[in-house]
């Protein structure tokens, strides 16, 4: 007596629901929102694409100087003592001395003939941008660069870092 009475009619419905694919496939398999794209969601994509592009600007244009140099340029020798990590070369691409590569160092010289007391100098201030790993602080710089593309004031403090560590060699070797 406490069992419901049903129709003939309400078995049948549900003995015989159809079933909608297109509903399980809408709220099972395909995500709710394809692309919620918002306006940070858009300037984080402008940031990320411009902060790849200068890494990638930077990187290719220092392989492809330091291919040119290398290829225009020929292991040289100096009468001083100097790490042997250190390769020197000579070359006739540039007017100043140049120091390049952080895992691998090579200190490029001007193929002009110098002085013994002019290359010392040279020499003792190359080699204290060496000690003092200055290359590490400019890749550092290059990547703070990178990171802050839109920003002004990074590559006006990343030249006064280029300065200092110029500057700061100059001093250091003018008081020995």
């Amino acid at each position: 007596s406490d069992m419901p009475i049903t129709t003939d009619e309400s078995v049948q419905n549900d003995a015989y629901k159809t079933w909608d694919v297109s509903e399980y496939i809408q709220d099972t398999i395909a995500p709710k929102k394809i692309l919620h794209f918002n306006f940070f969601d858009f300037l984080g994509l402008i940031w990320l694409i411009g902060a790849l592009t200068a890494f990638l600007v930077k990187i290719i244009k220092y392989r492809a100087f330091l291919q040119t140099i290398l290829k225009n340029s020929v292991g040289g020798t100096v009468p001083f003592d100097i790490p042997k990590r250190l390769a020197v070369y000579k070359t006739d691409m540039l007017d100043a001395p140049l120091m390049l590569g952080l895992f691998k160092p090579r200190l490029f010289l001007p193929s002009a003939e110098l002085g013994h007391a002019d290359l010392r100098l040279i020499l003792m201030h190359e080699l204290t941008h060496y000690k003092r790993k200055d290359i590490l602080y400019k890749w550092i710089s290059m990547a703070v660069q990178c990171i802050h593309w839109f920003n002004p004031i990074v590559y006006i403090v990343s030249r006064q870092i280029d300065l200092s560590c110029e500057i700061s060699c100059d001093y250091a070797v003018t008081i020995k």
